[in-house]
């Protein structure tokens, strides 16, 4: 999309939670979100699915980032129906809640914390909501949505050294590099010697130009749009209807079976059905494992050793790598819960630990939660069990436990980790 000489990136969140995971690569301080949102669904009770989680959603990814209300369908507009003058009430309560949360933290952390929430805090007060009504059948409001967005961009405008000019032109030239799923720092140094790199690359990916990130080995994603498809094709809600053995395949049907249905149930994902998923995009084992790292970096899943499931010995599989976010189990099942009841008995030690965020936790945190957990357990713990929203490890004498505590409208409100320890000095324990 361009005018003006000006070019706008356009990402789809995806309104289903899985698409959630990828947000994180494109919501920087740069950006603006666009709300969509049918007008005539819209009502005080259905606020906080339609409107109210994806800003907390926004602002926990980048605290007071710009934020635009599109209502759709205005052509269908029942005015007994939807009041702009409410949503900009509630909107403007979500803005006070995030404000009231910051002057906690403010006023009970130190003060390098205090003027990084203090920072925050006034910029929350001075994001200005925009509210868009458009309709498709009658392309009315398009033209204003059109100049709302350009004119944002313009008034984001940097003014870049010529250097920095010429090298994110280089970078960005997708045709020039379109065999290429990434480049390196040392590519872009050897072209261009004698730049400082080191603030360049972080400028150009909070604006959005690329994604790149030192501790991944200094590599530089230069095609955003292509890097999110990838991993779109990954973490999506309909992943089972793309699972399809392909009878030109090396792999055995049942192998390639075996290996969808543990992916599907259990979240284990083999490198070999990864590199299958993700064949339609040309990947690469290398870029396959560049992109993996991605993943790990972000808490998107952690690698376990293939010999702890039997079934993986027969195929000749190097790595798995355990994905939370594909358990289908919403409670944990029966015989899970009665382990756990056996084993906590007192007289034990026991220490818990409740992360709950007044403003909703954001999108997948347990699941991040849980990947951090398994990834400091994994290789001393003694067993462990997880579906959706709960997990148990037991490491010797000690055991974990997680588990995310919804409302009842689903919104998750807090995640509880909660750690006991057998007492030593009891022979009963």
């Amino acid at each position: 999309m361009e005018k003006d000489n000006i070019r706008v990136q356009i990402n789809d969140f995806g309104g289903h939670p899985i698409y959630g995971l990828t947000q994180r690569f494109f919501i920087t301080s740069q950006a603006i979100a666009l709300i969509v949102f049918k007008c005539n669904a819209m009502s005080k009770p259905a606020f906080y699915n339609l409107i109210g989680k994806w800003i907390e959603q926004i602002w926990a990814l980048s605290p007071g980032m710009n934020i635009a209300l599109v209502a759709t369908h205005t052509d269908e507009l029942d005015t007994l129906h939807f009041n702009w003058q409410e949503t900009k009430q509630l909107c403007e309560e979500i803005r006070h809640s995030f404000i009231s949360t910051y002057q906690v933290i403010i006023e009970k952390t130190s003060i390098e914390v205090h003027r990084h929430y203090q920072s925050i805090k006034e910029k929350t007060k001075k994001v200005k909501f925009e509210y868009l009504s458009l309709s498709s059948k009658t392309m009315d409001g398009f033209k204003e949505l059109e100049d709302f967005i350009f004119t944002s961009a313009k008034e984001k405008q940097f003014v870049l050294p010529q250097s920095w000019y010429d090298i994110s032109l280089w970078i960005g030239d997708t045709e020039k590099h379109q065999n290429k799923l990434y480049l390196t720092w040392e590519e872009v140094e050897q072209k261009f010697r004698k730049q400082n790199l080191s603030d360049l690359l972080p400028f150009l990916c909070d604006i959005g130009e690329i994604l790149y990130y030192p501790e991944l080995q200094k590599t530089i994603f230069h095609d955003v749009k292509h890097i999110i498809d990838i991993l779109r094709s990954l973490f999506t809600h309909d992943l089972h209807k793309s699972l399809v053995y392909n009878k030109k395949d090396t792999m055995s049907e049942g192998d390639y079976d075996s290996m969808k249905n543990l992916f599907l149930e259990q979240g284990l994902l083999t490198d070999k059905l990864l590199l299958r998923i993700w064949r339609k995009h040309d990947i690469s084992t290398e870029e396959m494992t560049t992109l993996v790292q991605l993943m790990l970096n972000f808490y998107l899943c952690y690698e376990i050793d293939p010999k702890e499931k039997e079934i993986f010995r027969s195929m000749q599989v190097e790595h798995i790598y355990h994905f939370p976010w594909f358990l289908e189990d919403k409670h944990p099942k029966q015989e899970m819960v009665d382990e756990v009841k056996r084993h906590v008995v007192f007289p034990k030690i026991k220490l818990e630990i409740q992360y709950q965020i007044s403003n909703g936790l954001p999108f997948n945190f347990f699941e991040s939660c849980s990947v951090i957990l398994h990834r400091q357990m994994y290789l001393h713990g003694d067993r462990r069990e997880d579906c959706n929203g709960f997990v148990w490890v037991r490491q010797n004498r000690v055991q974990f436990y997680l588990q995310s505590n919804e409302d009842k409208n689903g919104k998750c409100e807090k995640v509880v980790l909660t750690l006991i320890a057998k007492n030593q000095k009891s022979k009963k324990c």
